[in-house]
């Protein structure tokens, strides 16, 4: 009897292992990535993470948070359970671009009662950029002046700073055609108030013998503002 007696506590203990790890309740979230900004003056976006069920200790709702969260690469800002779903992260500088990240949170960070993934990834979209129009353009005051017209458009406002040294215009000639010469033509440049569109007007050029193709050259290296 005493044999079995002991059988039996071991029985129920492991039961009751088994119900208190059952109390903890799997809550899921979704990740809304930090938007575009809409200008060089807008708001620093934020990182949100919204949960499908109540995951935040009473005591830190509305409250930054002062446990560690890691975020790698390391970018220096903000968590604040805005409510017992939402947690937010902002930066204290604009987000780097085309840039992933690893988010790890602390088994700490949510009430005892609940068991959330231990984290995630998201990315920062890279700079987007494009030929939106191009145009030969003939001075309609003096028909003698002739320029190259472009417009870039991009997905980000683009840092004005970052376009020195990296915007090419020259034609596709092996030679001088009639009065268009075979170099690298100069040109200025003005912007959108949004910095999202960027206008390139090229020097007056010549008139080739024949069509030619002229080539706009965007390096590597551009940069939000």
């Amino acid at each position: 009897m005493a044999v079995f007696g002991l059988v039996l506590i071991v029985v129920v203990s492991a039961c009751l292992t088994e119900k208190s790890r059952s109390k903890d309740l799997e809550v899921d979230y979704r990740v809304i990535s930090p938007n575009i900004p809409e200008s060089r003056t807008s708001e620093i976006p934020s990182l949100k993470l919204e949960f499908y069920g109540s995951v935040a200790r009473a005591e830190d709702i509305g409250k930054e948070v002062e446990y560690s969260i890691s975020i790698n690469p390391a970018i220096s800002g903000t968590w604040i359970w805005d409510d017992d779903q939402s947690l937010s992260f902002t930066p204290n500088n604009h987000w780097p671009v085309g840039t992933e990240y690893k988010v790890r949170f602390p088994k700490e960070l949510f009430a005892d009662h609940v068991a959330v993934d231990e984290g995630f990834s998201f990315s920062i979209e890279a700079i987007k950029v494009e030929i939106v129009k191009s145009e030969f353009y003939i001075d309609p005051k003096n028909s003698a002046v002739k320029r190259i017209l472009v417009t870039l458009s991009s997905n980000y406002p683009i840092d004005p700073a970052s376009l020195d040294g990296r915007i090419t215009i020259i034609p596709n000639l092996k030679a001088d055609s009639g009065s268009f010469h075979n170099r690298e033509y100069d040109f200025t440049v003005s912007h959108s108030d949004d910095f999202r569109q960027t206008y390139i007007v090229s020097e007056p050029i010549g008139i080739p013998v024949e069509d030619v193709d002229t080539s706009i050259l965007i390096a590597r290296g551009l940069r939000s503002s």
